[in-house]
């Protein structure tokens, strides 16, 4: 049975402004991402997207599905109803195609937050020597740490649309992990005065299109609810 799918293409330094091209293809696999490989190597060899583990690990082949940000190796077609429209992701630089950079943002992020904190060999052995802590805690963390960057709650989120300068789930949600691990260095001031601001936890309208898109179910909505009432009352004491 023939899919059709319409794939907007775009070369960069190319005069030709970005257009859908239509094909009309008959899977030989069961998800998005391995029909645009099969598109790659039968029909089109110059169509440009990004894959890795093909496993909703990499986060790599992020992209609009029908106007939906999604992981394109763990949206099955039979999930699709009738066509299947591929756009990259807004919000970010276009490379090619479905090809995006979302490096660059969470460059932006590890300058910002400085996460090279940088530690003697003698200071990460005292550390880990000390660091036992509650299992609760620890599985705050690791639920907060499941973030695989593929950016899909940076394109769904309205308020980064509209204003460029907005921290983005994605970084108030790895601030907010930061923040609660007793294991960081960094005070809880310096969370306040990068975040407590406009283009922080206060910038967020919370339309919460982040949580409903997120492809690992990491609770965006709670946990930047938290994060903003924790540097409210922090806002308070100071």
């Amino acid at each position: 049975m023939y899919k059709k799918i319409k794939i907007l293409r775009y070369k960069p330094g190319s005069e030709t402004k970005p257009y859908f091209e239509s094909y009309d293809v008959e899977p030989d696999g069961d998800t998005v991402l391995s029909l645009l490989q099969q598109i790659q190597k039968y029909i089109d060899p110059s169509l440009k997207f990004d894959y890795v583990c093909r496993s909703g690990v990499c986060g790599s082949c992020a992209m609009l599905i029908n106007g939906k940000p999604r992981l394109a190796c763990r949206t099955c077609l039979n999930e699709v109803k009738g066509s299947v429209t591929i756009a990259p992701l807004p919000g970010f630089l276009m490379l090619g195609d479905l090809s995006v950079d979302t490096g660059s943002y969470f460059i932006k992020i590890h300058n910002r937050q400085a996460l090279n904190v940088i530690r003697s060999k003698q200071q990460e052995a005292e550390l880990a020597a000390n660091s036992n802590y509650e299992n609760e805690l620890m599985m705050h963390l690791y639920e907060l740490d499941r973030c695989i960057e593929c950016g899909c709650c940076v394109s769904a989120c309205a308020t980064v649309q509209m204003n460029a300068d907005f921290a983005g789930a994605a970084e108030l949600l790895n601030a907010w992990r930061l923040m609660s691990d007793p294991r960081d260095d960094r005070t809880n001031k310096d969370w306040y005065e990068l975040y407590a601001t406009d283009n922080g936890v206060f910038g967020c309208t919370a339309l919460l299109a982040c949580d409903s898109y997120c492809p690992k179910n990491i609770p965006l909505a709670s946990s930047l609810a938290s994060f903003r009432v924790a540097l409210l009352k922090l806002g308070v004491r100071l």
